[in-house]
């Protein structure tokens, strides 16, 4: 993406393009006027927070059978985000709730290869993408179980002739 300066920020909802002006989606998460620098923005991208903190932990009580134990700390970040307390710490409610919390904080990836919703989660959001964009060739979205490893770099194998490269790559 080459350089750009953002002239106007709207809701992508009933959105009329300008004809011969580029688009782009952005996120408003992080954006709190004033700037210095018009949409320059100076907030930090955190690297984990607490929400997230207490999200795990929850997670974790979750899996150990605990679940009321769980509650608490999914109603923490429900009440800040102002929601109603949810009733029950499930799986899947603490999964969405991270899913919510944690949106375009790059987290989402290890959260489904970790809960082991990688495959199913991407695999079905592939197929709704194929079906709206012809364009997209047969093999994106093809995610199987090599992807939960990192290829080893090239210069690395020539380096050390006894590395063998990860499946899948």
């Amino acid at each position: 993406m080459e350089d750009y300066t953002a002239k106007d920020m709207k809701s992508p909802v009933g959105f009329t393009p300008t004809p011969r002006l580029t688009n782009f989606y952005m996120i408003k998460k992080y954006f709190h006027p004033p700037y210095t620098v018009e949409f320059n923005t100076p907030d930090n991208f955190p690297m984990f927070r607490y929400s997230g903190a207490l999200l795990l932990l929850a997670e974790c009580l979750e899996k150990e059978g605990r679940a009321t134990e769980a509650l608490p700390y999914l109603n923490l970040v429900r009440a800040r985000a102002g929601l109603p307390a949810a009733t029950l710490a499930s799986a899947d409610n603490i999964d969405n709730e991270t899913r919510h919390e944690l949106a375009f904080e790059n987290h989402r990836w290890t959260d489904l290869v970790r809960i082991g919703k990688a495959v199913e989660v991407l695999t079905a959001k592939g197929q709704r993408l194929k079906a709206l964009y012809g364009w997209l060739l047969p093999a994106s979205f093809n995610v199987t179980a090599n992807k939960f490893i990192y290829p080893l770099p090239y210069r690395e194998i020539q380096i050390n002739t006894k590395l063998v490269q990860n499946p899948g790559y």
